[in-house]
């Protein structure tokens, strides 16, 4: 008996003390925007399947084609390419508040501005990965900074 709890007790703290699992853990709330800056590599995306299990597709941002974002929060810009092929990238005003992200699209309907996306994010505690949920699409997508 005495054993048997002294090797549950021991591989409870192994369990504990062991790695745990590398996915980023993500935070809604923000306090500092200055951490949304900088460019963004695509690492991976998430596709919601109906009917069955979401597919999560693994990009390698270092081959051949890859998707950047560009978040400037002094100047609030935002900006989105594929590289290498964008040789010219579009940079478009942004509107941050709390979790959520909307870019102008630079017209105007009625006085009041038009928006081209429009999306919800969260930064991961170590401010290494975002995760971007495109609010007219169903998939979200991680990005990481290098």
């Amino acid at each position: 008996m005495f054993k048997s709890k002294f090797f549950l007790v021991i591989t409870t703290i192994m369990c504990g003390c062991g790695l745990q699992d590398e996915a980023p853990r993500f935070n809604r709330t923000l306090s500092d925007l200055k951490r949304l800056n900088g460019h963004w590599y695509l690492y991976q995306k998430i596709i919601h399947e109906i009917k069955s299990r979401d597919s999560i597709y693994p990009i390698d941002s270092t081959t051949y084609q890859g998707k950047r974002i560009t978040i400037d929060v002094e100047k609030m810009l935002f900006s989105s390419e594929l590289y290498p092929y964008n040789s010219l990238v579009s940079k478009y005003r942004m509107i941050i508040s709390k979790d959520s992200l909307k870019v102008k699209a630079g017209a105007f309907r009625s006085g009041k501005p038009l928006y081209k996306n429009a999306f919800t994010f969260m930064l991961s505690e170590d401010a290494k990965h975002l995760r971007i949920h495109n609010i007219d699409e169903k998939d979200i997508e991680i990005y990481h900074k290098r």
